[in-house]
């Protein structure tokens, strides 16, 4: 397969800032995953981090919008995040007021659903072992 004729998906993720080191293992993952799969397709993370940012706009405004990729990661632990400015972002399916990281999953959850896509929630504790003595 030539390089032009692989697929290129991107991947958003989503976290709030209590879960940097998460969001640096899923940006790995995401490039150990580009590697493996190299001769079929391109894989991407889209991290805010990696995007160019300028002090005269809201971040929001400069990052990639979730709609705009193939998946999406939220990774969460403690906290939402901080809260956007209500004026200029309301949840895309609340319509409330919300924090970035829930505006971000709200925003892809809202594309999935126009585009009948299929939506995976993993809790990931649900896969982790217990210490039940099990």
């Amino acid at each position: 397969m030539s390089e032009a004729e692989r697929k290129t998906l991107r991947v958003f993720i989503s976290s709030p800032a209590d879960v940097r080191p998460e969001r640096l293992i899923a940006e790995r993952v995401v490039q150990r995953l580009d590697q493996e799969f190299a001769l079929h397709l391109d894989l991407r993370a889209a991290m805010w981090e990696r995007e160019p940012l300028l002090a005269s706009h809201h971040f929001q405004d400069l990052i990639t919008p979730p709609h705009d990729t193939d998946i999406v990661v939220v990774i969460l632990w403690s906290r939402l995040g901080t809260t956007l400015p209500g004026a200029k972002y309301t949840g895309p399916l609340s319509g409330g007021e919300v924090s970035g990281t829930e505006w971000e999953f709200e925003d892809a959850l809202k594309s999935y659903r126009e585009r009948n896509g299929t939506v995976n929630l993993v809790d990931p504790a649900a896969l982790a072992p217990t210490d039940r003595g099990e």
